[in-house]
């Protein structure tokens, strides 16, 4: 294509043009299986300095519309954004280039429970929220309905501001180490400042029992949070299931081996004869990539009227993310096990969102800038598993290249201006 503007594109899906002509809507063409892609934010003027550090790649399940003149594209059902190491999934979502914004939200289904809930990733933080709207231009975050782990401790949080250190500033806080998606024990203050890794500071604050408040009260408070690992025994919990009888749960060894790489091996042992095994560990090399793998493996025996129900389940997640240097980058987001795992384990006591989630979504991209030559790549493989039907869809691997604008006779003309100058193909 020869011109003066940018060129757009989307691969692997059919274009529908709408009746605006300014606006684009993009159809996957398998509803089941929407072939992953990526854009390149488009040039603003040649004085105004790009923002966008790296391609932005990103799928939506249901449909994507953008519109040319605005500089807007809109994701539908199952959204998933990978940006450096930023990593975004959510029901809908807003990609504003003029602005430099990301913006995602849940929807509501026909019973009127929330789907499709923002999970934000960056650096080793996840982030559980209603609402959230990132800007790539100061790494800004406004958060609404926030749920994360900082060092151990675990932050509700009702509006949230994070700034480009990752800081958080948190109003109507909860401080808490129950990690339940309604805690038995928190701390309750209207403001809270999180300085990851070093401490945590509150304004006036009460110890609560559920929603009971305690005579505990104090004017501030700082609550130390310190990096460095140390290794040591994780005690276990007790008590006891219809299903499966007394029980510890949760006891094992934390080895701390260094601020690059920790391992958790914990297990259960039910008094029926069940246990389970669980591994986690957090990894980061610098400059290059960061990640997390956990693997649970269960065996459950429950006595019916007969004879007694043996299950073998299991489940794998991965996250890996990679840092924005470098010419190549690959990332991971793998989320699937047996089809009995959530319901045979109790998920919802240590995982809520995990309990109530039928379908889970896993991809592996590579992406690849050549130094010397005008070209990118690409190349995603998704799959995606359904616990409560039994089917899994697999894509083979999308490939993709692109070559950047060129401008030929750019050195020729006199001026940037001319129309000579402008000439480019791509």
């Amino acid at each position: 294509m020869i011109g003066s503007n940018p060129e757009l594109k989307f691969t692997g899906s059919d274009f529908i043009q709408a009746n605006d002509s300014s606006r684009l809507a993009l159809i996957p063409s398998d509803s089941l299986i929407t072939p992953p892609d990526s854009l390149v934010a488009p040039s603003g003027k040649a004085s105004k300095k790009n923002d966008i550090e790296t391609t932005i790649n990103y799928t939506a399940r249901d449909s994507m519309i953008f519109e040319i003149e605005d500089r807007r594209l809109f994701l539908y059902g199952n959204t998933h954004i990978d940006y450096g190491s930023i990593t975004l999934e959510s029901d809908q979502t807003t990609i504003d280039w003029n602005e430099r914004n990301i913006k995602s939200r849940y929807t509501l289904d026909t019973l009127g429970r929330k789907r499709g809930k923002p999970v934000f990733s960056q650096g080793g933080s996840v982030y559980e929220t209603d609402d959230i709207l990132y800007n790539f231009k100061t790494k800004r975050a406004i958060i609404k309905g926030v749920i994360t782990e900082q060092d151990g401790a675990i932050m509700h949080g009702e509006d949230v501001k994070k700034n480009e250190e990752n800081e958080l500033f948190i109003k109507g806080a909860k401080y808490t180490t129950c990690n339940l998606s309604d805690p038995h024990f928190f701390i309750k203050s209207e403001k809270i400042k999180v300085i990851p890794g070093n401490k945590v500071l509150s304004g006036p604050f009460n110890l609560k029992f559920r929603e009971v408040p305690t005579p505990l009260w104090f004017p501030f408070g700082m609550f130390p949070q310190p990096r460095q690992k140390a290794s040591g025994i994780v005690f276990p919990s007790y008590g006891e299931e219809t299903r499966r009888g007394f029980f510890l749960r949760g006891g094992g060894y934390y080895f701390g081996f260094s601020e690059y790489f920790d391992l958790k091996l914990t297990g259960d042992v039910y008094s029926k004869g069940g246990y389970a095994l669980d591994a986690t560990t957090n990894y980061k090399v610098r400059y290059k990539f960061n990640g997390s793998m956990n693997f649970a493996y269960n065996k459950n025996v429950t006595e019916t009227e007969t004879v007694p129900s043996v299950t073998n389940d299991f489940w794998v997640r991965w996250s890996h993310r990679p840092e924005t240097r470098g010419n190549s980058s690959f990332s991971a987001s793998v989320n699937g096990g047996t089809r009995g795992f959530n319901t045979n384990n109790n998920v919802a006591i240590y995982n809520p969102q995990q309990s109530i989630s039928s379908e889970f979504q896993s991809s592996l991209s590579y992406s690849q800038k050549f130094q010397r030559i005008p070209f990118n790549m690409s190349s995603t493989f998704r799959q995606r598993q359904n616990i409560q039907s039994g089917i899994y869809n697999m894509s083979l691997p999308d490939f993709a290249l692109n070559m950047n604008r060129m401008y030929p006779f750019k050195n020729l003309a006199k001026s940037s201006n001319s129309p000579i100058a402008k000439i480019s193909f791509s």
